[in-house]
């Protein structure tokens, strides 16, 4: 679980700098402490 957490996390930095936009929603679900990888396919 730990290591698809992350797998997630990362994936989704990596789509935000390539199209040059912010992780938003990564930094904010890491305040809340949750992550979904549903919201990671929305952008």
């Amino acid at each position: 679980m730990i290591q698809m957490h992350y797998y997630l996390e990362i994936s989704y930095l990596i789509n935000s700098v390539v199209y040059n936009s912010p992780p938003k929603s990564v930094i904010t679900r890491k305040n809340t402490g949750t992550l979904r990888p549903s919201s990671i396919g929305d952008r």
